[in-house]
């Protein structure tokens, strides 16, 4: 038996605990939401009269998403409850004071990952957690900044065969559409930096890391220039499809921000937790703009406060689909490393609920 002590949700519920890991029963089986091998992992304290757990599995499920287009969701006025589709893990909500004395987290790994993460112990603390992730997702393959277009058709491909961009509803060719030139929305799609790249002085590797690279109409994408992005209480810009730029509506931050439409908060949240957890070792805080969403802390950086609110009620909002699966899939075949922040949605609780 090892001594440990469970962290979850980012906030340390035992001091001293017994860990057992045992195969689930069939009860556990049929309600759990996923598919392949699990394990449950047990604890009991001596000052506890209740338990906590952590289920970890493999999920073969996919989202019912389709994949020509994702679920539209509710208003981003308010923060939603957890929930989960069959294949992303579902993690308790903080319990409440009648409920203090227990909790639990699942975790379940995206079976595309395969063997990816058996280096990762998940017993950890967040902090040290986000750092075995860095240390195993940093080192990939780059792309030079041309190949991008070509990177597009397989990551970015509706099943119309145009390109997915998530700034507007307009219908690109790959190709064909590229930018050049452009005076307003609708007449080309170029490589947008959802991390601007002033914000790390345009340095490699994130230059043209594909998990941050998305193809976007051109002149939204201008619109939306280095501003970080937040929730719009006054749009002075609203594109096609709804994205928006003007004033924060979050107190924590009064600048102007960019206000993707709700279907893809999900997807720039975790993204951005990618860029922080592959990058923490970089200066990615080179602008003004750049330090409303990230921090040094300590020899690493993170997300800053008004960031974690931001993108875990986006995460939320705005659960893993099957484009990110795909996308996620595409990028790995091509730069050798992965986002585990869409492998296993869990981790944005873990690691930045704090």
């Amino acid at each position: 038996m090892k001594k440990i002590c469970l962290l979850a949700l980012g906030t340390l519920l035992l001091t001293s605990c017994d860990i057992t890991i045992r195969p689930l029963t069939s009860s556990e089986s049929s309600s759990a939401s996923s598919e392949g091998s699990s394990v449950v992992v047990s604890t009991s304290s001596a000052n506890e009269s209740s338990s906590d757990s952590i289920t970890v599995s493999t999920s073969s499920t996919k989202p019912s998403t389709s994949s020509s287009s994702k679920p539209s969701t509710s208003s981003s006025s308010s923060k939603p409850s957890v929930s989960s589709s069959a294949s992303s893990s579902s993690v308790s909500s903080k319990p409440s004071s009648s409920q203090s004395s227990s909790a639990s987290l699942e975790i379940v790994i995206n079976e595309d990952a395969g063997n990816y993460y058996n280096s990762i112990n998940f017993d950890q603390s967040p902090t040290s957690l986000k750092t075995s992730l860095y240390r195993l997702i940093k080192n990939h393959d780059s792309l030079s900044y041309n190949e991008l277009w070509d990177a597009f058709e397989t990551t970015d491909r509706r099943s119309d065969g145009t390109v997915w961009d998530m700034y507007s509803n307009e219908k690109y060719k790959f190709g064909n559409d590229q930018c050049g030139n452009y005076s307003k929305e609708g007449d080309c799609y170029n490589r947008e930096h959802s991390v601007p790249k002033s914000w790390f002085d345009d340095k490699a590797p994130m230059y043209t890391d594909l998990f941050h690279l998305v193809p976007t109409d051109g002149y939204v994408n201008g619109r939306r220039s280095n501003y970080p992005f937040g929730e719009v209480a006054s749009a002075k810009y609203t594109s096609k499809n709804g994205s928006k730029l003007g004033t924060s509506a979050l107190s924590s931050y009064s600048g102007t921000v960019f206000e993707p439409i709700d279907e893809y908060k999900g997807d720039f949240a975790r993204i951005y937790m990618y860029f922080v957890t592959c990058y923490q070792d970089k200066n990615i805080t080179a602008t003004s703009e750049a330090k409303s969403t990230f921090v040094k802390s300590g020899q690493y950086y993170t997300l800053t406060d008004y960031a974690k609110e931001l993108f875990l009620s986006w995460n939320e909002l705005d659960p893993v689909s099957e484009k990110e699966i795909e996308r996620n899939q595409n990028v790995y075949r091509l730069q050798g490393n992965r986002n585990p922040f869409v492998d296993i949605p869990a981790l944005a609780e873990i690691i930045f609920n704090d």
